[in-house]
């Protein structure tokens, strides 16, 4: 019983990069049933044992600067919540591309996902007002990501994550 889906994206690499001709950028998805030991599951659907899940992956080289048009979103300010202990600890209202031109998203890869992902949520009918990104403290990162953010939605449970966006550098590969 796997508590995510990526395993099984990393150990097949080789394989993917034949397959996208050994080229780079490219992305792989996977959904299945993840699991987890949650204690005590009374709030419903969002703390369930077993759920379905996919996952995306998105291999970059990490020589080449990622070049990302954002000008689908000059006039849509997100709403961010960066890790307090960095150069930004406010929360704040600001462009995607602002904030990876500030250095608040770390890396361009990153804010061009979170965009999509807002477009997404916002597209099956998620009101905007209740959509936030927040940036994980350093403390609370995991050891292999150079930053990684939680969109979170406003529901009756307060905010909830329904989706994370880490860079993780090479380390599973």
């Amino acid at each position: 019983m796997r508590p995510e889906t990526a395993q099984g994206m990393f150990m097949l690499f080789p394989s993917l990069y034949r397959h996208f001709r050994n080229r780079l950028p490219f992305g792989a998805m996977q959904t299945g049933k993840g699991y987890r030991n949650e204690i005590s599951p009374r709030q419903g659907m969002i703390r369930l044992r077993e759920f379905n899940m996919a996952e995306l992956e998105y291999f970059i080289d990490p020589e080449v600067a990622p070049s990302h048009d954002f000008s689908k979103w000059d006039s849509t300010p997100f709403s961010l919540v960066p890790d307090p202990s960095g150069s930004h600890p406010d929360a704040c209202e600001m462009t995607i591309g602002a904030a990876c031109a500030d250095g608040i998203v770390r890396h361009s890869t990153v804010g061009w996902f979170m965009a999509w992902t807002w477009d997404f949520l916002v597209g099956i009918g998620i009101d905007a007002a209740r959509i936030r990104f927040r940036q994980h403290e350093n403390t609370e990162m995991a050891h292999y990501a150079s930053d990684c953010w939680d969109c979170e939605i406003d529901g009756s449970y307060g905010w909830i994550e329904c989706v994370g966006i880490a860079h993780r550098g090479c380390y599973d590969l």
